[in-house]
Order: structure tokens, then sequence, then C-alpha cells
């Protein structure tokens, strides 16, 4: 039984290996970027896993704005399309219907780098264009697509329906038109085209609904290559041009604007016909890959002087038929040839497309809803990511939002590039309205993944399915609220006391954590006081005086180590002790239901809470898998469990529902079951779980023993919690 959702993930930013010192200038404009990859905003996972890095979804809904100044995941997006990484670490992104440009800093951050956000654009007196001069934070856009960062920082926007190429300067900010003539029909603001489709200054060209575009060195210039889509080519801008961009001049590289829709490969690029260049991508050798969209097809250009072009994977013959006819309707495809040569394999609608210099090309399908790689080496093309499935638009729940990226669902992906800090591979889920990146895709697991779904792996991936819990001892420890213990089974020998004599008057004994030697556990109230017995370390507890109006201590998880621990209240806030390190917390966000519960990842690098609503928030390298945050439930969710591999959890409601998530197997509930008072929490135990009830019953789903519970004589005081000797 599995629920997925997706209601909420907050992913705060992670380091690698490589991090050096980043140095932001101060001042209005975007920042010295000045040194290599310095930082990386970071997926976690073994290769293949896909994890969300910006967008969620708010109040039930996708598509809004905002906020700004936040954790990226926390901050909500509206198709976005454009992806470009600036060597600080930073990623860009065209939020294309929100109408603005932002960025992701290392830190996980986001924040507004062009576009006041204008709607209605398309309106016969306003097609929002304004703002060259001024802050580019002011300015009109109207659907901006691509996004590239050259070598000093400038920040290259490829704003679509107003055909043009924008830049953002790295000092100042200001905001200028470098390339396009933005001439449009006044009734259809259909491109009026430059006649003669000349080479020259970039200003005096027209571009006709430019989308990706991408960043290069050409004999060390910084060069800006375009994917003029509805004039069916790619064109290059010397955006490194000494003069500036007065003396910015566009070349036409691929493609020429003839009425022909394919034709020219084993030529020069220049006489070849394309049918709405989606995506671009050149090499450190420069060759050229693009996506031939409107053909189904993958297209290279060599690096010889006659740069001829040829088709590396896709239906050819499909696209010369098509053209043959001169049909203007959609070509359609399809996502066969999974694990043979990419030159015979099918493709449904390519659009993002990049590689990573190592052998590996990667291909987004927007129609077949995956993305592919192919091996330049031997030519093999496999899927990476998707099940073949689209989500639905604007859906609540993205099945496998974050795991295993062969689980997952896309809905039209634009853009995807390659992080040159960790090479991870980053996602613009466009319809989903999120950003998602792929651990390691060169070592992901590859599948073949037929059209309409279904996913049969060519490769496995490491791990997997719950393992054998490690020999122990059986046996739990139950917690009142008045901080008294009641130890069953091997527990009754590794009982060290309790807090009913220590916990003041007003406040209650909400949560019992073991030690990681089981020779102690510590007890927490509901106002902040921790209680250590046996080996637990004494470090403290939160001053009531800290907590807000209403906010009360909701549970205490320890570290590995067992030389600190996390304290978690109700509005989601973390307070830390001893070598616990903070990942984030909900403190900014506003909740739709307390957090009930919390626990952290078996490394101590990570942390998951829960709220009443059923709503999972992961930090650290906690993997997000889904929740009930936008099901209507019939009982609050309590507690959130973890399996022993970290790739799955259960959550358990009140009534003894039990919902299971990634590789947790669902072993039982009591959901079906009239129970004399409420499940109130759940732990790890054996292979399984083991709920507690408020009159101390025990409810155990796993091969461990039941050793005993409280049920047919309930203590004065309810029961909060409770711990085995494996949790």
């Amino acid at each position: 039984m599995s629920y997925p959702s997706s209601k909420r993930r907050l992913r705060p930013a992670r380091a690698v290996a490589v991090l050096l010192s980043a140095a932001m200038a101060a001042g209005a404009g975007l920042g010295a970027l000045t040194s290599p990859a310095q930082a990386a905003y970071s997926p976690v996972g073994a290769p293949g896993t896909i994890q969300t890095m910006a967008g969620y979804t708010f109040n039930y809904k996708q598509g809004g704005y905002g906020p700004e100044e936040t954790l990226a995941t926390q901050s909500q997006l509206f198709n976005p399309r454009g992806l470009a990484f600036a060597s600080d670490g930073s990623v860009f992104i065209t939020d294309a219907l929100n109408n603005r440009v932002r960025k992701i800093d290392p830190a996980g951050n986001i924040h507004l780098v062009a576009g006041a956000g204008t709607q209605n654009c398309g309106t016969a007196t306003n097609h929002c264009f304004s703002g060259d001069g001024g802050d580019a934070k002011l300015a009109e856009m109207w659907e901006p697509h691509g996004v590239a960062v050259d070598s000093v920082g400038n920040v290259y926007i490829a704003d679509s329906r107003n055909c043009v190429i924008r830049m953002v300067d790295h000092s100042s900010g200001l905001i200028s038109t470098v390339a396009g003539t933005g001439a449009q029909n006044a009734t259809n603001h259909n491109s009026l085209p430059t006649a003669g489709d000349p080479d020259g200054p970039a200003k005096n060209i027209a571009l006709d609904t430019p989308k990706s575009i991408f960043i290069s060195k050409v004999a060390n210039v910084d060069t800006l290559w375009v994917t003029d889509s509805g004039n069916n080519e790619i064109r290059k801008i010397d955006v490194g041009n000494p003069g500036g961009p007065a003396a910015f001049t566009m070349t036409r590289v691929v493609g020429n604007n003839q009425s022909k829709r394919f034709g020219g490969d084993n030529g020069p690029a220049r006489d070849a016909q394309l049918r709405h260049a989606e995506g671009v991508w050149v090499a450190n050798d420069g060759t050229i890959y693009l996506s031939d969209g409107g053909n189904n097809l993958v297209r290279k250009v060599d690096t010889s002087p006659q740069h001829i072009i040829t088709t590396i994977a896709g239906d050819q013959t499909a696209a010369a038929n098509n053209a043959s006819t001169g049909s203007i309707t959609q070509l359609p495809g399809d996502s066969s040839g999974d694990g043979g040569p990419a030159i015979s394999a099918h493709l449904d609608g390519p659009r993002g497309i990049t590689g990573d210099n190592q052998g590996n090309l990667y291909v987004a399908e927007e129609n077949g809803a995956r993305v592919r790689r192919i091996n330049l080496n031997t030519g093999v093309i496999d899927t990476i990511a998707g099940d073949g499935t689209s989500s639905p638009i604007g859906q609540q729940a993205i099945k496998g939002e974050n795991g295993p990226a062969l689980g997952t669902e896309f809905n039209f992906i634009h853009d995807i590039e390659i992080n040159p800090a960790d090479g991870s591979l980053w996602i613009a889920d466009s319809k989903d309205n999120r950003v998602r990146a792929i651990v390691d895709p060169a070592a992901a697991p590859g599948a073949v993944v037929p059209t309409g779904g279904g996913v049969t792996p060519t490769t496995q991936p490491q791990g997997g399915g719950n393992v054998t819990p490690v020999p122990g001892k059986s046996g739990y420890w139950m917690l009142g609220n008045d901080g008294k213990v009641y130890a069953f089974g091997d527990a009754s020998a590794a009982s060290f006391g309790d807090a009913s004599a220590l916990i003041p008057g007003g406040a209650k004994a909400v949560h019992i954590e073991p030690t990681p030697t089981a020779k102690g556990y510590w007890i927490n109230d509901d106002r902040g006081g921790v209680y250590g017995f046996g080996d637990a370390a004494k470090l403290g507890g939160v001053d009531p005086s800290a907590l807000l109006s209403g906010e009360k201590v909701t549970s205490l998880s320890a570290t590995p180590s067992g030389a600190g621990y996390w304290v978690f209240t109700t509005r989601g806030r973390v307070f830390t002790f001893g070598d616990a390190q903070k990942f984030g917390d909900l403190s900014n966000l506003a909740l739709n239901g307390a957090i009930q519960s919390s626990i952290p990842t078996p490394s101590g690098k990570g942390y998951f809470m829960v709220g009443s609503d059923g709503g999972v928030f992961a930090f650290g390298d906690a993997a997000f898998l889904g929740s009930m945050g936008s099901t209507k439930l019939n009982q609050p969710v309590q507690s959130l469990v973890p399996t022993r591999t970290n790739k799955g959890y259960w959550l358990v409601a009140s009534d003894g529902g039990i919902f299971a998530f990634g590789d947790a197997g669902f072993k039982g509930s009591m959901g079906a079951t009239k129970l004399n008072k409420p499940v109130v929490g759940m732990v790890r135990y054996g292979d399984g779980y083991l709920m507690v009830g408020a009159d101390g019953g025990i409810f155990n789903f796993s091969s461990k023993p039941f050793a005993g519970s409280l049920g047919s004589n309930p203590p004065a005081r309810p029961i909060v919690f409770a711990a085995t000797l494996d949790s």
C-alpha cells in the first residue's frame, strides 16, 4: 500500500568534496565570478537518484511565484525552462510563465535576477518588453526560455516571445538587448524576418522564438550558441568580443530558413534543414550537438572546415518522408530502441541536450517523458530517468519525485544541463514546475523503457530492498506523559530511571530516545527539558523562553555517535546540541499541520519531520519519497519510521493506518480495527515496526517477538511514545 505524494520537500544545500571558498562582490551587480567551480548545491544519493532542487506545491497548487531569498525548495516556479551554471556554483533558471530569471546560490537559496513578472503579455497593447538600460529586476520579459552565463558573469537570456537575446551586466545589474531586432507583426506577434538571412551585427538580424542557449569558448572567446527555433537555425554570437555588446556579431552555423523541413545530412551544416531546433550543446572539442525537435532527431556537426552535419539518433526515414510531403503537422514519435544503436532508435520530442565531455550525451524527450543517454563511444542508447509516463499537468503529487530516477514521471522536460562542480544532471521539469537533478548520470542505471511506460533494467543499481536487521535483543520501553518509563522484554534489564520527579509542573513528557549503545536513553518534555539516563550525554535542553507562543517541543533525535542530539518543535524549528548539525528547518514556512515527530537518517547527515496532515519534510541526505500531505486523512499522522536502508519509510496515523513509501514493505495496520485509545507513536522493530497506543497497547508488525503491553492495565497517565532496543 503506497500513496505517493509530493506536497512538500525541503532540501538545504550540500557541499561537494571540491568545495572552495566563495567570494561574491558587493553592490548592485551579480557578483564576481573569478574562480573555477567553487561550490555546489548538489543532489545526494546513489548514482541515478533524482531529487527536487527547486519548486514545490503550495496549498495544493503548482505554478505560483516565490518567495525570493529562501530555500529554493520552499519557493514556487511556474514553467521553468532554461538552466545554466556559473563558475561560483550558482544555477540560473528561467521561470518562464512568471516572466522572470532566478538564481539558486551554492547554499540552496533562490534570488531574483531579472524580470518584473508582468503578466497578460499577449494582448494587443502589451508585449511585455521594457526596461533596457535599467535595473534588470524591473524589466519586462515575455516567456524567457534559455539562459547562459559567460566567463565574467554576464547573464544572457533568450527572451523568447520577444524574439531577442538580452544581457544582464555582471557588475551593474543593468539589462540590455544584445541580439535580435524584436520586430514583430503587430496583430499576431510573429517575428518579421531579416531579408536574405544574413550574418552581421547581432542586433540587426531578426530571431524568431529563440529557445535554448549555451556558452562555450571558440578560439578562447566566449561564444553564445542560440537555437533560433522559429527560423529553424542555430546561430552563434561572439559575446566575448572586446568591443562589447555594440560589436557583437551573429553568424548562422546550422540550418537555413528554407521551407523544406529536413535534409542536408553528410553535407555542410549551413545547407541543412532543421525543423524547430530545440536544444544545443557544444563539446570542448568544438563538436556541436543539437536536438532537431520537430524531426525527432539528434544531429551532430563535426569540427572539419566543412562543418559536416550527420544524424546520430532517431528515425531519419520518418523525418525524410514527412518532409517530402510538405506536411506542417507534428511528426509523431516514439521512444523505442533502448539498449541498441542510437542511430536505429526512435525519439519522441527531443528537447534539452547536454553532455559531460566524457563520452556521454543526454537527451530529454518532451513527449516521451524521459531522459536518454547516448554513449558516444559505442553509439548505444538507453534511458536513465523517467518511466515513460507523463505526469498530469499541475498535479499535487509527482510519482517518484525523490528516489530512483527510473521510477519517476516528468511533464514536458525542457532544458537539461550538467553541473560542472559535481557532475549531476539538472532537469527543467517544466509543467511539473520543478527543477530536479540526478546524481552521477554517467554511472546511473540504464534501462529499456518502452513507449507508454514500463521499465526493464539493463544495469542494476546498488542496494535496494529491506535488509535483515542486525542481531539484537527484543524489548522496548514505553513513556508516560508524566515521565514514567515502563520496560518490557530484554529492556526490563536495561531500565535506567525515569523523569517523573524531574519534569516541572505544567510540562509533559513527549519522547524517549535510546542511546546508540542502548545503555541509556533521553527523555524530553514539551517545554524543552531534556533528561539523560544511563550513558546518555547530558548536553542541556531548550530554554522555554526560546519557544514561540503556542510552540511546544515534540521530539528528540540522537546523532549516530551519541555525542549530540536534535530537538524539534511543533513549528518545525530545530535546536542542536553536541555534534548535531543543522540541515534546515521549517521556521519560514506556514504549516498546515503541526510537526508531530522527527527521526534522523542512519548517517546522521539528515533528518525527517512529519506533520499531522501527513506532510513529510526531508533535510540533508534524507530522501523525500512521498507524503500524505495532499490526501484527506481519517485521522492525523503521528510518526515517520525509515527503513534500515534509508530508501523508504512508513507513516502511521492515530487510527493505526499505515502508509508505505519507497522500499518500505506494508507489514500490516490497525486501520480497520476499533481501538480503545489512539496510536500515539511508532518505532522501527526488527524487520518492521511497532505501534504503541495511549493506553499502553502494543501492536507488533515485525519478526521480533511481542514482549508485553499495558493494554489490559492502562496507566493513570497516558503513554506518549515507545522506544525499542534495536531502533
